[in-house]
């Protein structure tokens, strides 16, 4: 499909980012993850952000959690 508007209702978004590794992926709904970018410095600063698109889109910080060099943050 062209649009995913109002398809990606409920859906969770898992952002996945390996400082360590310099990796940033993605899972959605529980699935595999999939690498959206590799091979940024280790220690890079990044901050989690969503592109809204669409009228009545939202999106909300449900949780946070670090382990080693890398973080998560899960996206609804």
């Amino acid at each position: 499909p062209a649009s995913l508007e109002g398809r990606a209702v409920g859906s969770v978004v898992k952002v996945i980012l390996d400082r360590e590794a310099g990796i940033l992926a993605f899972s959605v709904n529980g699935g595999a993850p999939l690498t959206a970018l590799a091979g940024f410095p280790s220690g890079t600063a990044l901050r989690p952000w969503a592109l809204l698109g669409h009228a009545g889109d939202k999106v909300t910080i449900s949780g946070y959690s670090s382990t080693g060099g890398g973080s998560l943050q899960s996206f609804r």
